[in-house]
């Protein structure tokens, strides 16, 4: 049984078992398991794209720095295994786009104008927001399997195999975490964050390892050279594909706290900020993220994981939201930015999008409306059972909470 104040895993006997029969065998050896040098992984990603004669930074430090993750103390076999093909599939895809590019050049003139951009900290209601914008045939969202694999491995490789692989990967995730989807619906061919876009670049991640540490190593590289890359894959989906003329619609926390990059790449961005009360919205967060790292080791210290959490967010994360005094001097003339709060858009949702579209200029028509009703018809609150959690759990003090981050509730709708 577990402590209290720690959270013993919930994963399947099997998953269990075969983290720790690692973990003996690892205590046998010098190296761990499922380890990866950035010499390993550099070898493969030109095995697996064909390309020797490339230019990547990111290959050199940022590439080093995830292969370090691999060796953590604590992290499970199963996750380790997990992160090296991430990192080689992020590291692959790399010099993949690299080919199609020096190959198609006019992939580079492919123009991605106006995107719409939710801004909002995790279980803040970025994702119904997201998929309800996605209903609009006008729109088109980044989907979960082109986010993993948006570019062919072969000539072979059609998109309908690659999300094919994509299913199956994910079918063997809800395996190791079963409660997923009742935190946070995945699917291959649902619009996803472009959170794992961006992770192509080594600068960025969307692993739990961004953390100051990790952080402090790539100070020296370009923080707008992520978003580059972002905008060039997009270009690539979108010049293989019959979106071309669409609204790119997205959303990544990412995205929030590093708003000036995207604004380098994006000027004529249309930014949508979501707000919920933090009160709420924190320990939801906590209760993700530590779920998200059950298997990586067991009786997770909840009160100390819910401290990082709330400090991480009380330093980043609110204090980049654009507040109205300074939109004159970060926004460019082309952009555009509402602010929704998370309680108008659960309570009356089309009305709230509604206003987007007339803060946007663009016409909420009966079509749309009727596509959207017809998604939350499908997709209520709790289709897949009730996300539980709670301030204490996370050792989190409301009053704490109201005191330390007033100025964000005073100024924001939530």
């Amino acid at each position: 049984m577990a402590k209290a104040g720690t959270m013993s895993s919930g994963d399947p006997a099997v998953v269990r078992w075969v983290n720790g029969a690692f973990s003996v065998f690892d205590r046998m050896r010098s190296r761990p398991a499922f380890q990866a040098t950035r010499e390993e992984v550099i070898r493969r990603a030109i095995k697996d794209s064909g390309l020797e004669d490339f230019e990547c930074s990111e290959f050199g430090e940022p590439l080093r720095n995830w292969c370090e993750q691999l060796l953590e103390p604590g992290m499970a076999a199963l996750v380790r295994y997990h992160l090296r093909l991430r990192i080689t599939s992020c590291a692959t895809n790399r010099l993949r786009l690299e080919k199609q590019l020096r190959d198609r050049p006019r992939i580079r003139e492919e123009r991605i104008e106006r995107p719409w951009i939710v801004l909002g900290l995790p279980r803040s209601g970025t994702t119904l927001l997201h998929r309800l914008l996605a209903q609009d045939p006008r729109h088109r969202s980044p989907l979960c399997w082109e986010t993993l694999l948006p570019l062919p491995r072969n000539a072979r490789d059609t998109a309908e195999r690659r999300a094919g692989q994509v299913k199956m990967f994910l079918k063997a995730g809800r395996f190791m975490a079963p409660r997923t989807n009742e935190i946070h619906e995945v699917g291959a061919e649902l619009p996803e964050e472009c959170t794992v876009l961006l992770e192509n670049c080594f600068i960025l991640s969307a692993w739990g390892h961004d953390t100051p540490e990790f952080r402090s190593r790539l100070t020296s590289y370009d923080p707008v050279r992520p978003f580059r890359l972002h905008k060039s894959l997009l270009q690539y989906l979108q010049h293989d594909s019959s979106s071309g003329g669409k609204t790119w619609v997205l959303k990544s926390f990412q995205h929030l706290v590093h708003l000036d990059s995207v604004l380098a790449v994006y000027p004529d961005a249309h930014l949508i900020q979501i707000h919920r009360d933090p009160v709420k919205a924190l320990p939801s967060w906590a209760s993700l993220a530590a779920y998200s790292g059950l298997h990586e080791r067991d009786n997770l210290e909840l009160h100390a994981f819910g401290q990082n959490i709330y400090e991480d967010a009380k330093r980043r994360y609110y204090p980049a939201f654009v507040r109205k005094q300074d939109r004159a001097s970060r926004l460019g003339p082309d952009a555009r930015i509402v602010d929704i709060g998370y309680s108008d858009l659960v309570r009356q949702p089309l009305e709230t999008i509604a206003g987007i579209y007339a803060a946007f200029g663009r016409t909420f028509d009966a079509d749309v409306e009727r596509r959207m009703k017809a998604y939350l018809d499908q997709n209520p609150q709790h289709k897949h059972g009730k996300h539980k959690y709670s301030l204490e759990q996370f050792g989190l003090d409301e009053s704490v909470i109201r005191r330390e981050l007033s100025p964000y509730m005073e100024g924001f709708p939530t």
